[in-house]
């Protein structure tokens, strides 16, 4: 209600410019309260006004407050963005920088497998045209020995002469009995035969030998022990191929170091073992072939041989082989292993055999117990090729190979002594003596293969 007479009161005064006329004439209206009212309206409108001010005062506050916790609050988001951003920025990075490696590290992987792709394909291409040539020359060298037996058969048919008869005769031509005299003369100084093997062995089969008319010495199977060789003249020696050091010694033997080349005899047999294995007549040669001369080194231990069988998978050392024998009008049969060897043992009936004796050659050991075991090659001589130089497992392979020989067994041990005097027999024969008992009708075509020896 005193705000409805302040209005009026307040309309009042707006319509007047004489504000005492218009209280007179409110007063003169009879209500004595209008000046209460109109006073406790002032107050109300002034306080009102100061409550309007205090609003408009927090509003602005509260304006202010906001616009600051706005702006705080947008920089903090700005700052949160920009590190956020920052952030992602170097993530990007890492992850590029990370992806960039990755993908450097698979390029050189993927050159690497390609380089090494690479190597592999040209080594399967070397590979590949190395078997080819190798073929070719398998074909041609067995070409070549079927060509060689077929000119056997054909030259024996055409003379009258058995093909397979093997002749180890040597007769050289206008020999009288005067020079005849004059070889039993030479040959009765040299007459020495040195056994190189163990004392256990050796000693005891020395003494034996010696009671069959043989003149023997005995010296440890050890390449010093050749430089006594060298000193003397020797009709030939016998080596127990079971003994580790055998080996060198027959490389000392026959490297071209001043030792006279003898006539060697080989077997094999361990102390206290019931059995062992004979190689009988052997020898050795150093390769390469072209600082031999095969035909004189066949020729000294079978005179006018005809037939070899020849075995290596080496195509180059056989390739070597056959053009010395073919052109000393020896007919080679070349084998590439052990199986071939023994399968034309029985078509081309050799009279002597080449052997590659090296690691590479790995059934070596299977060819010589099959000559061995085969009764048309037990005796004939066999020429060992040896590599330049010692490989680094040639001594094991050599060991492990003569202990598969002697464990076959082809030679009693009580036998030993009988078998040796049997084959040095040739030797007594030369000194004049009588023949030993039970020596083959070979005996005097062996003392013109000892000559021979002796000559060179």
């Amino acid at each position: 209600e005193t705000v409805q007479v302040m209005a009026r009161i307040i309309r009042a005064a707006e319509d007047t410019t004489e504000p005492g006329v218009t209280l007179k004439r409110h007063t003169d209206l009879g209500n004595p309260s209008i000046p209460e009212a109109i006073s406790a309206a002032a107050s109300a409108a002034a306080e009102l006004r100061r409550e309007r001010e205090e609003a408009g005062k927090r509003v602005a506050d509260l304006e202010a407050q906001l616009q600051a916790t706005r702006a705080q609050l947008l920089a903090d988001a700005e700052a949160r963005l920009h590190e956020a951003e920052r952030s992602h920025e170097a993530a990007a990075a890492a992850l590029r920088e990370r992806h960039s490696a990755e993908v450097a590290a698979l390029n050189a992987q993927l050159r690497a497998m390609q380089d090494q792709f690479g190597e592999q394909l040209a080594a399967l291409h070397a590979e590949r045209e190395r078997l080819i040539q190798a073929l070719a020359e398998k074909d041609f060298l067995l070409q070549s020995a079927e060509e060689g037996l077929t000119t056997i058969g054909l030259g024996a048919e055409a003379d009258g002469v058995d093909s397979l008869a093997i002749d180890r005769s040597y007769a050289p031509e206008h020999e009288g009995p005067a020079e005849l005299d004059e070889v039993e003369d030479t040959e009765a100084v040299v007459d020495e035969v040195v056994l190189l093997d163990e004392d256990e062995i050796g000693a005891k089969t020395a003494r034996q030998l010696v009671e069959f008319g043989h003149r023997v010495s005995t010296l440890p199977p050890e390449p010093e022990s050749t430089l006594q060789l060298a000193e003397r003249p020797i009709a030939c020696a016998a080596i127990n191929l079971a003994i580790p050091t055998a080996w060198r010694t027959l490389r000392r033997l026959r490297n071209g170091t001043g030792i006279p080349r003898m006539p060697l005899i080989a077997y094999a047999l361990a102390a206290n073992a019931p059995k062992g294995f004979w190689l009988g007549p052997v020898d050795f040669a150093i390769l390469p072939v072209d600082a031999n001369s095969l035909p004189e080194l066949l020729g000294r231990m079978v005179p006018r041989v005809r037939r070899v069988i020849a075995m290596s998978n080496d195509i180059d050392v056989m390739g070597d082989v056959r053009t010395q024998l073919t052109a000393a009008s020896i007919s080679t049969a070349v084998v590439l292993d052990g199986r071939q060897a023994l399968d034309l043992v029985s078509t081309v009936r050799p009279e002597a055999a080449v052997l590659h004796l090296s690691p590479s050659c790995v059934d070596v050991f299977r060819a010589i117990a099959g000559l061995r075991s085969a009764d048309i090659s037990r005796d004939i001589p066999i020429l060992f090729l040896l590599d330049t130089d010692p490989q680094p497992r040639e001594e094991a392979f050599l060991t492990a190979g003569v202990r598969m020989l002697y464990g076959r067994g082809n030679l009693a041990a009580a036998d030993l002594v009988d078998t040796l005097a049997s084959a040095l027999g040739a030797y007594r024969a030369a000194r004049g003596g009588p023949p030993v008992a039970g020596l083959s009708r070979e005996a005097g075509g062996r003392r013109d293969f000892r000559s021979r020896y002796r000559d060179s």
